[in-house]
């Protein structure tokens, strides 16, 4: 009980600090907005905003084995999977999330398989993105596997922000179809003034205004057709979207209550560049360390472990073997003591 108390001693003069991890993406679609300057994305302007679209699509996972065999399904502990062999050497890496601006990519971090002889893909259709995580901590935990990554697939896109000479086309998205099909029409001071666009957007002018249902757009939509002084933007068409989207916010901001109201956006002119398919993926790490298995590294992980030296604290297997932070393959007081030293030099 010394050793218990001296050791609780130790670790009390730690600070409590943040949390370690691995990086973590997720599928799903996301979007961005960036300046295209010398026409590093078209070559048709320079000074334009670009969206890019960026839509990643998970599907499945890579493990590195030590034992230079092949993976079976009951190592891994899944039902229904398909193992194949994989090379790095087939695909190209990106990272997740970022942009392409200048023609350098911006954004995320990447690690890339070591595409060896015992890597292997494994995909199961019962198997989710959160599962995948899950269980490659539990089989890197165990030293089943040397490494494991989430595989993607990444879908990039670039489109234009399209204005014309002197117009440029603004729609407001709603939450709700009208009966009434789509008309167009000079606009009267009613449409003008719906979402307060025209008092908002005093520095440009609304030439006409169309009213109705989008066959692309679950909703009902107004879209405006505004005029803008190009002479005043001919060298950066940039400007103007940043007032657009001063515009845009302010209207968001006033309306965010409103339960029709959903979007207001510029036109966008899509696709500037072919669609590229990608492959990305991230490494998955287990948080060595934390005993308390609450995906933070603190003092409460050093008392924990303390506890189950001393035999008065009740933990899983996995969980003794994540505690071993200085991976010698024990669970003991010197683990304790390097956790506290990690909360300390943060």
């Amino acid at each position: 009980m010394k050793k218990f108390t001296k050791c609780l001693a130790v670790l009390s003069s730690a600070i409590l600090a943040g949390s370690t991890g691995f990086m973590s993406v997720s599928a799903g679609t996301t979007e961005t907005i960036f300046m295209q300057e010398n026409g590093c994305v078209s070559n048709l302007h320079k000074n334009y905003p670009v969206k890019q679209t960026v839509e990643t699509n998970y599907k499945g996972i890579l493990v590195t084995m030590p034992d230079n065999e092949a993976p079976t399904a009951e190592e891994l502990e899944m039902e229904n999977c398909e193992i194949t062999p994989y090379s790095s050497d087939e695909t190209t890496f990106i990272t997740l999330g970022g942009m392409w601006q200048n023609g350098l990519h911006y954004g995320g971090s990447i690690t890339k398989p070591a595409g060896d002889d015992w890597t292997y893909f494994v995909s199961s259709e019962s198997m989710t993105e959160e599962d995948a995580v899950e269980l490659l901590k539990k089989l890197k935990i165990r030293g089943v596997i040397s490494s494991g990554e989430v595989f993607y697939e990444t879908y990039i896109s670039n489109s234009e922000m399209y204005a014309k000479y002197d117009t440029i086309s603004v729609t407001v998205y709603c939450n709700s179809q009208v009966e009434n099909p789509s008309i167009s029409h000079e606009p009267a001071e009613e449409d003008k003034s719906l979402y307060g666009f025209a008092e908002i957007s005093k520095s440009f002018s609304i030439n006409s205004v169309t009213i109705g249902n989008s066959p692309y757009y679950p909703t009902s939509y107004i879209n405006y057709e505004i005029s803008f002084d190009h002479d005043k933007y001919t060298d950066n068409i940039w400007s103007l979207y940043e007032e657009f989207k001063l515009i845009f916010d302010e209207i968001k901001e006033n309306n965010s209550e409103d339960e029709i109201f959903e979007a207001v956006d510029v036109e966008w002119l899509a696709p500037l560049s072919s669609v590229e398919l990608q492959n990305g993926l991230y490494s998955v790490e287990p948080m060595w360390g934390d005993a308390t298995n609450d995906d933070v590294v603190n003092l409460y992980d050093a008392i924990e472990i303390s506890k189950y030296i001393m035999n008065i604290s009740d933990i899983d297997e996995d969980t003794v073997l994540l505690a071993d932070i200085n991976r010698d393959g024990k669970t003991d007081i010197y683990d304790a003591i390097e956790v506290a030293k990690c909360i300390m030099e943060k």
